[in-house]
């Protein structure tokens, strides 16, 4: 019986080693701009004071219409699946509140900039000032 399992061990490690220069040969070239144009991008990482979530956007190269598109995701801090949390419509300077229940950020709304808290919980925006 040992000799049975030592053998069976022996010819999965040759057929392993066999394997591992065929793995080896994929060609290997250097990275060109179109590459790092496709690269998915992460930025605008925002984690909350209580530590419990991670907003974060993440922007891909849409290649026909030659502009990127930025999405924007709210993650638990312990792990789990990504929601998107805002519309396409976006902001900018995003900020956690103190308590972290608001998600504060600026957007353009008729060519004027507007502060809104967005609650996430409820997943509403409302403008501060009313512009």
């Amino acid at each position: 019986m040992n000799t049975k399992i030592f053998l069976t061990t022996i010819i999965l490690l040759l057929v392993f080693f066999i394997s591992l220069p065929a793995a080896e040969e994929v060609k290997r070239r250097a990275m060109t701009v179109d590459d790092a144009l496709d690269m998915v991008r992460i930025g605008d990482v925002n984690i909350s004071p209580d530590g419990k979530w991670v907003f974060f956007s993440k922007s891909e190269l849409d290649w026909d219409k030659n502009k990127r598109n930025k999405t924007y995701f709210m993650v638990p801090s312990t792990g789990g699946e990504a929601f998107q949390y805002i519309g396409k419509e976006g902001g900018s300077m995003f900020q956690f509140s103190p308590d972290g229940l608001f998600l504060a950020f600026l957007r353009k709304q008729k060519k004027r900039s507007a502060a809104l808290p967005h609650a996430h919980k409820r997943r509403r925006s409302r403008p501060v000032n009313g512009t």
